[in-house]
């Protein structure tokens, strides 16, 4: 009965999408039905939240005010500079107790842990497929409906998992965080780093500018 509850909860009383989470309902009634405070006189995205309608304004005038230490990239957000940042992290502090494996950031470590403590009781009913819970399964069956409740800040792209979300944003933010390990050339997504090792770029020029 309390899922059920829950799952009502997401559904916008407008138009009767159904989102993933009350953070994905808020955002998709902000923006598509102006309940926004803050609006964009170019696209007439809305946001709730000031911060939010700077860094998305931010994104039409090409404003980069945060700037990495490390390598020097630039950004039109402290988030995604936080986000750019983990790239340069070499230590894996976050280890589970179960299985010895390391993790970079407290939340992988407890998304990994769910690996080892729930079964696979949450069943799709158009494909069968199994999930470890009724989350999951709500963001698998995204793929059969079409709904793409995650939507990018800086342009009109929308994914329907967050994870798709997240690999797209470097675009916008430059995050190359596939590296190699021979010539320090850094890439945006791991494809990209498996054909330059497959083709020996590394053994053409050293330092090469990232793609």
């Amino acid at each position: 009965m309390e899922s059920k509850i829950e799952f009502q909860d997401t559904i916008c009383t407008i138009c009767e999408k159904d989102y993933h989470t009350v953070k994905n309902l808020k955002e998709h009634s902000s923006q598509v039905h102006g309940t926004a405070k803050y609006k964009c006189d170019l696209c007439n995205k809305g946001y709730t939240k000031k911060w939010k309608f700077e860094d998305h304004c931010r994104a039409h005038s090409g404003e980069s005010p945060y700037c990495c230490e490390v390598c020097g990239k630039r950004f039109p957000s402290r988030v995604y500079l936080r986000v750019h940042l983990t790239s340069h992290r070499d230590t894996r502090d976050y280890i589970c107790e179960i299985c010895s494996k390391a993790f970079k950031t407290s939340g992988s470590l407890r998304n990994h842990k769910n690996v080892h403590t729930q079964s696979m009781a949450q069943i799709c009913p158009q494909c069968g497929k199994r999930f470890r819970d009724q989350s999951h399964l709500n963001r698998h069956q995204l793929l059969h409906s079409g709904e793409k409740p995650y939507a990018c800040p800086f342009c009109d792209k929308r994914c329907n998992q967050k994870s798709n979300l997240s690999i797209h944003m470097r675009v916008h933010t430059k995050v190359t965080p596939y590296q190699c390990e021979k010539c320090g050339q850094s890439f945006t997504y791991s494809p990209d780093l498996l054909r330059h090792r497959r083709l020996n770029q590394c053994e053409k020029g050293k330092n090469l500018k990232s793609f």
